[in-house]
């Protein structure tokens, strides 16, 4: 019982209180609210059927290859062995990402010195909105790997007593998923920032930033080279459409910071910024700092997609509040305001109520409104029980791993870009074939992609500004099922004389 103090049993209730909110949300409805989740599915299940990983996907865009590291499907398909994948993939993810709290209490604690002022960064970590929101319902490799990078950035803030942990941190994070070059790319920012401001670096962190440089860039290349080879320097990008690309971050700006990582850890983790960058000098916050100043460097040349930069750096900023708080008490417990510090507790922890648990709770139940309407799901599973096994369904990109998912049929894309050839015109095409108004035209984009039937609902209205295809009613389309969702069926071909 030694080992254990009031501390960590209170950090051990938090942790269980993060890990209750986060599974109160994710069991409010049966499905998840991200299409990545489905697809993430399908990659597990078939581990667990087959004991090997996806490579071929005979089902996405018609058939192609795919490249990812199967490090994280391996472990949920173990638990799955015993347990519904459906209570696996909320569960587990969950718990991953509930692990926050321990590495943010753990970092803070470096970091100030204060176990009290580490227990309530811990506390508000759990309630950083993106983070809270993004992967509460979604079954995603962040969970995982949001926690583990951070315990990697904890460790190297004691690498001489951490290093074997260091070491399987790093090994784990490049193998299970290309953003630990994340990782490397603050490491090597925070040795810039050590330099500039003059302050020593110690030759065990170089070491360690080395082995972590060349190890994970071995790893991303040995796992996506053929990516690389596919598609040059848009590999930064994923190969994602470039009208994808501007529909991501036209909704980018600055009160998006504000509402997605929370006012008060903003402001005061980036006047720790710049105070560690002008005046003080200090190695752990140099870390934090290399970190999230890399990350917001991604955001601003546009090479990370939103949510995934937000979610890093706004518990970076978390964790630089930690440094504040520190700050704040040390200058008010030598002023003539002392005997207010308690006070000065109290107001500290009113003011995080309204700006930011308050709106991360409403911002997470806002996710659950993105789980597929049962009234999409029951369409998916007509095609399945109706169609032909190898039929190819048209749908919107949001309805693409779905459609691989429910209905167990080929879909002409979906939002895994990697490796395939003429994104953009695949694109363009598919918007084409919703939104115009002549027959012969979609017939012939239609016998182009191989399509047998076209998947109508509130996504593909939304997305194509349409009611109903214009076609609609010609002899070359009949509609098989129609309800809030409808289906047409693709029936004539363009024959050249």
């Amino acid at each position: 019982m030694g080992w254990f103090r009031r501390e960590h049993y209170l950090l051990a209730a938090i942790f269980l209180f993060t890990l209750g909110l986060r599974l109160f949300f994710a069991f409010q409805t049966d499905g998840f609210s991200s299409d990545e989740s489905y697809f993430n599915l399908r990659l597990t299940e078939h581990i667990t059927d087959n004991g090997f990983p996806l490579i071929h996907d005979d089902l996405s865009y018609s058939g192609r290859d795919l490249l990812y590291s199967p490090v994280f499907y391996y472990i949920i398909a173990f638990f799955n062995f015993f347990f519904p994948i459906v209570i696996v993939a909320k569960v587990l993810p969950n718990i991953f990402a509930s692990l926050l709290v321990v590495v943010v209490y753990f970092i803070s604690k470096e970091l100030t010195g204060d176990k009290n002022i580490a227990l309530f960064t811990s506390f508000i970590s759990a309630f950083v909105p993106i983070f809270l929101f993004y992967t509460t319902n979604s079954f995603t490799v962040y969970s995982l790997m949001v926690p583990l990078i951070f315990f990697a950035i904890y460790c190297l803030m004691d690498i001489e007593r951490l290093k074997y942990f260091f070491i399987f941190a790093v090994v784990f994070a490049a193998f299970l998923h290309p953003s630990s070059i994340l990782l490397i790319l603050g490491f090597w920012f925070y040795i810039l920032v050590m330099k500039l401001s003059a302050q020593d670096l110690k030759h065990s962190d170089l070491e360690a930033v080395l082995f972590a440089t060349l190890l994970t860039t071995w790893s991303v290349f040995l796992l996506f080279k053929n990516a690389l080879l596919a598609h040059g320097i848009s590999v930064i990008w994923q190969n994602v459409p470039s009208e994808i690309l501007r529909v991501y971050f036209s909704n980018f700006n600055v009160i998006d910071l504000f509402y997605k990582i929370g006012i008060i850890p903003l402001l005061c983790g980036l006047y720790i910024v710049f105070v560690y960058t002008s005046r003080e000098k200090s190695k752990d916050v140099t870390i934090l700092v290399g970190f999230a100043a890399s990350t917001f460097l991604l955001l601003w040349l546009r090479l990370l997609k939103p949510e995934i930069g937000l979610i890093f750096l706004g518990i970076s900023l978390t964790v630089l509040f930690s440094q504040f708080l520190k700050n704040m008490f040390v200058y008010v417990s030598n002023s003539k305001l002392s005997k207010l510090s308690p006070v000065f507790a109290v107001v500290v922890f009113l003011l995080f109520i309204p700006t930011m648990i308050l709106p991360s709770i409403i911002y997470t139940q806002d996710s659950l409104a993105f789980t597929p309407e049962k009234e999409v799901v029951d369409a998916m599973v007509w095609l399945k029980n109706n169609t032909e096994s190898g039929s190819v369904i048209l749908a919107s990109l949001d309805n693409g791993h779905l459609i691989t998912y429910f209905a167990d049929r080929k879909n002409v894309f979906d939002p895994y870009f990697l490796l395939v050839k003429d994104i953009n015109t695949r694109v363009d095409e598919v918007g084409k074939i919703y939104s115009s108004s002549y027959e012969t035209d979609a017939i012939e984009l239609l016998n182009k992609y191989d399509v047998d039937y076209i998947f109508l609902s509130s996504f593909e209205k939304s997305d194509y500004n349409i009611l109903d295809i214009s076609y609609k009613g010609k002899r070359c389309f009949q509609l098989v099922y129609d309800k809030d969702v409808k289906i047409y069926r693709s029936l004539c071909e363009l024959v050249e004389r």
